[in-house]
């Protein structure tokens, strides 16, 4: 007995699946056709979400001023801010940048847990494998830094990361193990060389320096504090420039999913009550913007050129 061919098989299949729902064959065979286009609708419109979301490499900003600021940046330089939504949160594209598909997400409130989400949220929703953490910070000296310098942070101290010892009857706290990470090391050589080339040819008014930032859960308005964390992290290279509050979320995710990864924040305060006072909001604006133009300016710089034969 010769064995049934595919389609005297799916012939019988048919039959018994309109059995099973007591409907005809045509009308069964109608039903599954409309679900089969169905789901292909479904996959078209899923693939398409997927190339409207992608993206090589993801802004991360915090506060509704380093948003607004990057968005009149970007503006001014002429690139796209085409809002695009995820199931779970909302971008805005850039386009490319240097053959770079570029996004924007915003990590708001919440310090690094909530960095820790959105960084790990962009990375599964636009596929992008290089994040940089853009906005404000505070700096550590008057005397050398001002409002609005940028900074590009090399390394990261994660000072919440700490062991509380007992020693004499006084406590002191200790930095825990692995607590500095250091940004990826051709990002760093990258915005550090673009910084050389900006600076010299005019391009922005912002002074622009490199080190290590610190990053806590701490919102410091206090010299005392401040200073003791700076004396506590001396001992750091290259030096500590700055501190901020997201970056622990943002390497967290990276660590894990192996991202490249750079800080790039302007200075608004230094961490004290004389200047977190009303004039804040405005320092605010000046160290986003500048750090804002200094990202996409850099960006827009290629990439050293690769030696031949070395």
């Amino acid at each position: 007995m010769p064995a049934p061919t595919l389609h005297e098989i799916n012939e019988r299949r048919l039959d018994a699946e309109a059995r099973r729902r007591g409907a005809t064959v045509d009308e069964t065979r109608e039903l599954i056709l409309q679900r089969g286009l169905a789901y292909e609708e479904q996959e078209r419109a899923r693939k398409q979400r997927e190339q409207e979301l992608a993206a090589d490499l993801i802004l991360l900003t915090t506060g509704m001023t380093e948003f607004r600021e990057l968005r009149a940046t970007a503006q001014t330089l002429q690139y796209p801010f085409t809002p695009r939504r995820s199931a779970v949160q909302e971008y805005h594209h850039l386009g490319l940048i240097n053959k770079n598909a570029v996004a924007t997400a915003r990590v708001g409130s919440m310090g690094a847990f909530n960095a820790l989400f959105t960084s790990l949220q962009a990375h599964v929703d636009t596929g992008a494998t290089t994040l940089i953490l853009i906005g404000t910070a505070f700096g550590v000296d008057r005397s050398t830094q001002r409002i609005g310098d940028v900074l590009i942070g090399r390394s990261v101290q994660l000072y919440d990361r700490c062991r509380a010892i007992e020693n004499d009857g006084e406590c002191r706290l200790e930095p825990g193990d692995n607590t500095l990470v250091h940004a990826s090391d051709d990002k760093t050589q990258r915005f550090e060389r673009a910084a050389k080339l900006l600076t010299d040819a005019g391009e922005i008014a912002s002074r622009v320096s490199s080190g290590a930032l610190l990053s806590g859960s701490v919102l410091i308005e206090s010299v005392r504090y401040r200073d003791d964390l700076l004396a506590r992290f001396s001992h750091v290279e290259p030096r500590v420039v700055g501190g901020e509050m997201e970056a622990d979320g943002v390497v967290a995710v990276c660590a894990r999913q192996r991202l490249n990864w750079i800080l790039i924040k302007g200075v608004c305060d230094f961490a004290d009550a004389s200047s977190r006072g009303a004039p804040l909001e405005q320092a605010r604006s000046i160290a986003a913007r500048n750090a804002a133009e200094f990202v996409l300016r850099a960006l827009a710089i290629s990439p050293r050129p690769e030696r031949r034969g070395v």
